[in-house]
C-alpha cells in the first residue's frame, strides 16, 4: 500500500488461514469485532472474515472502481512475485516452502477477493497511508501485513512515513494494531524498528515485538500496539 500513483508495491494477497499465522490469532476469537485490513490488497481475508461474523473491511489504493483494472494488476503482480520466488527460496534454504503452493494460495486468495470485491464493494475502500478516511477508534483491531518495513526508503517509504503511518493505524484502533512482518533485507528486524519502538514509548503507546510464523518467509516478528484500558 502506498501513494495512489505508486506502482512499486506488489498487489499480492493471502488467505485468512495465512493471516492467522502472520498475525497470531484465531478468527473464531474475533467474531463480532470490527477489523480493518490496511493494505489489504487482493487478500481473501475480508470475505472469509465476514462469512465468520467478523465485521471486516479492507483499505488499499489498489481498489480501483474498475474491476478489470484491479484484476489485471493482480495478475501482473502475482506473476512478478512468482518470478522473484527463486531468489526468496535461495535466501531461505531448507525453510523455503513449495513455490507451487505459494502461487496457488495467492491465486486462491485473489479469486476470493475478486468475487467479494465485485459483490460487496462497500467492504473495500480506496485510500492510502499515512492518512485514512476513518474516525478515531473506529475499529477494534487493525491489521497491516506485508507493507510497512518491506519497501525501501528510496521508494518514498522512509522513517517519517513509517512513523506517521503507525500513528494513523493506532488512531483508528480501539484495542490493538498488528503489523507483520518487521524484518529487514538481512532477515533480522528492520533498521526502523528500534527507533519506532523508542518513539512509540515516548508517545505513551504500548508496543512490543512478538514471534510469528510467515507461511512464505518462515520465522519472523509482528509489532503489536495496544490501547490501554480507560
Amino acid at each position: 500500500m502506498a501513494d495512489s500513483v505508486s506502482t512499486s508495491v506488489c498487489v499480492y494477497g493471502r488467505t485468512l488461514a495465512q493471516y492467522e499465522q502472520i498475525f497470531d490469532f484465531q478468527a473464531t476469537d474475533w467474531q463480532g469485532d470490527r477489523i480493518l485490513d490496511c493494505s489489504g490488497g487482493p487478500a481473501s481475508f475480508v470475505s472469509e472474515a465476514n462469512a465468520l461474523g467478523i465485521a471486516a473491511i479492507g483499505v488499499d489504493p489498489a481498489y480501483d472502481p474498475d474491476l478489470e483494472v484491479v484484476r489485471q494488476r493482480i495478475e501482473a503482480d502475482i506473476d512478478t512475485v512468482v518470478q522473484l520466488f527463486p531468489i526468496i527460496s535461495a535466501q531461505l534454504g531448507d525453510a523455503a516452502p513449495d513455490p507451487a503452493l505459494v502461487e496457488g494460495s495467492a491465486r486462491q486468495a485473489a479469486a476470493g477477493f475478486l468475487a467479494d470485491f465485485e459483490a460487496n464493494r462497500d467492504r473495500y475502500i480506496q485510500a492510502a497511508l499515512p492518512v485514512l478516511p476513518f474516525d478515531d477508534r473506529q475499529f477494534d483491531r487493525v491489521l497491516c501485513g506485508n507493507f510497512l518495513f518491506i519497501y525501501a526508503s528510496d521508494d518514498g517509504f522512509n522513517y517519517p512515513f513509517h512513523y506517521q503511518s503507525v500513528l494513523e493505524l493506532y488512531r483508528v484502533c480501539d484495542r490493538e494494531v498488528r503489523i507483520s512482518p518487521t524484518r529487514g533485507s538481512g532477515g533480522g528486524s528492520h533498521a526502523y524498528v528500534a527507533q519506532l519502538l523508542s518513539d512509540l514509548t515516548a508517545a505513551g503507546i504500548p508496543a512490543e515485538l512478538k514471534a510469528v510464523r510467515d507461511p512464505v518467509y518462515g520465522e519472523t516478528q509482528m509489532l503489536l500496539l495496544t490501547r490501554p484500558a480507560a
